[in-house]
């Protein structure tokens, strides 16, 4: 082979080199495009290392509470995440379960967002069956719709939040 065919050779490799480090790389970001982080799904943990160690959960009464309020059969349920003080969180995490079934339960349900500033999740997959915040803006209140589709379910509200 010749000097030319050599160099075009070394070319083609080096170009088919890029193009699947740039594929391997997309794949990877499209992964969590959409915000969700499948693996809190189950575990309720945010799953957000500060300084390189993962934050443990709280062990003392929490700062916030979860507040519902029932509308007529079939109607959704509005449910509220708010400060009990002043506190400010930047992440959080919703999901309805069945009370019941033994843990760790699939959520139930689907939300309906209120507010652009909360994005629907896939968990276990079930299509909206989650909510979380899209930014990391310091929050003290905010407001969702649930339903149960049409299904007479006993459940409760599980939650977490994130703070400085």
């Amino acid at each position: 082979m010749n000097e030319f065919g050599l160099w075009y050779c070394a070319l083609v490799l080096q170009m088919w080199l890029w193009i699947l480090t740039g594929l391997c790389i997309i794949t990877k970001v499209h992964g969590f495009a959409s915000g969700n982080f499948p693996q809190s799904c189950e575990s309720m943990s945010p799953d957000h290392p500060q300084g390189g160690l993962i934050t443990p959960p709280q062990n003392t009464v929490p700062p916030f509470e979860v507040l519902y309020q029932h509308g007529k059969k079939g109607d959704p349920i509005t449910v509220s995440l708010q400060s009990k003080q002043s506190t400010k969180f930047k992440g959080f995490m919703l999901e309805a379960r069945k009370k019941g079934v033994a843990d760790p339960s699939p959520p139930v349900g689907k939300f309906i967002i209120l507010d652009e500033s909360i994005r629907l999740l896939t968990c276990n997959g079930l299509t909206a069956s989650a909510v979380s915040q899209r930014n990391n803006q310091p929050k003290s209140l905010f407001r969702v719709n649930w339903t149960a589709e049409g299904a007479e379910l006993d459940i409760f509200f599980r939650y977490l939040y994130t703070c400085d």
